[in-house]
């Protein structure tokens, strides 16, 4: 992979941003169209939606769906060193950490049948578990070093 900047740039991409920024464009490419049915369907079925899945769920599956589309073109742009693409990620990756703590705490009280079986539980705490570990490692001095100076 060609390094951002000239040779002797102090803005070069890592490996290891290479590596969180291919991963997260992939996951938003093979998530996106994936999602992008529950938004027709819920924007065309909105009350026979909230009554078979539930206003909050309802919403959560537009949210994924902007998430995804929010991976895409923050990965697109990450790629290239641009410091607003590093907060776009890291805002939509504290949000949607936010909503599966949200969906594990509701799980455990009310058990949610889309994550009742262990399968389904484990996706979800793989998921989280990723998700915290990408959050840190946007936290990191050595990552932020990299989008400093950049052009933005």
């Amino acid at each position: 992979m060609e390094k951002n900047g000239s040779a002797g740039s102090p803005h070069r991409r890592s490996v290891g941003v290479t590596i969180i920024g291919l991963v997260i464009l992939i996951l938003g490419l093979y998530k996106s169209p994936q999602s992008s049915w529950k938004i027709y369907y819920i924007i065309f079925n909105f009350p026979q939606a909230i009554r078979q899945m539930g206003f909050l769920i309802s919403i959560f599956c537009i949210l994924e769906s902007l998430f995804f589309i929010c991976f895409i073109i923050g990965a697109t742009f990450f790629l290239l060193l641009k410091k607003w693409a590093l907060h776009l990620i890291r805002i939509t990756l504290l949000i949607d950490i936010l909503l599966h703590l949200f969906f594990i705490i509701k799980s455990w009280y009310f058990e949610i049948s889309i994550y009742r079986p262990l399968i389904g539980y484990s996706i979800l705490y793989s998921i989280l578990f990723i998700e915290l570990i990408s959050y840190y490692l946007f936290t990191r001095p050595k990552v932020k070093r990299q989008f400093t100076g950049a052009e933005s």
